[in-house]
């Protein structure tokens, strides 16, 4: 029995600030060190991205949002704490309630 050639979406980079991918056959490939290579800069660079816009909400919102400041301060958190998308747990829960109540 014959197999069918493995389809994978390929991430290929970063264009006009969207992330574009294509489905090519493994066989159709040349060059797949490179590719792999440049799947894992747009990751990091991605990742990057992330984690220096976290960084920007949550110091926007200690520094103009009153509500948020509380809420960050209650948990013993300041924005210096919050290094990218890692720590992203460690950022208290809202709800409707907490809004509601303050």
């Amino acid at each position: 029995m014959l197999h069918q050639p493995i389809e994978t979406t390929f991430v290929l980079g970063l264009e006009s600030g969207g992330v574009f991918a294509t489905k090519k056959r493994l066989s159709e490939l040349s060059g797949w060190p490179g590719l792999m290579w440049r799947l894992q800069a747009v990751s990091e660079t991605l990742r990057t991205y992330q984690d220096r816009r976290l960084r920007q909400v949550v110091e926007h919102a200690w520094e103009h949002v009153p509500f948020h400041r509380q809420c960050l301060s209650r948990a013993g958190i300041t924005p210096a704490d919050i290094r990218g998308m890692a720590d992203l747990n460690y950022i208290p829960i809202s709800t409707k309630r907490d809004l509601l109540n303050s």
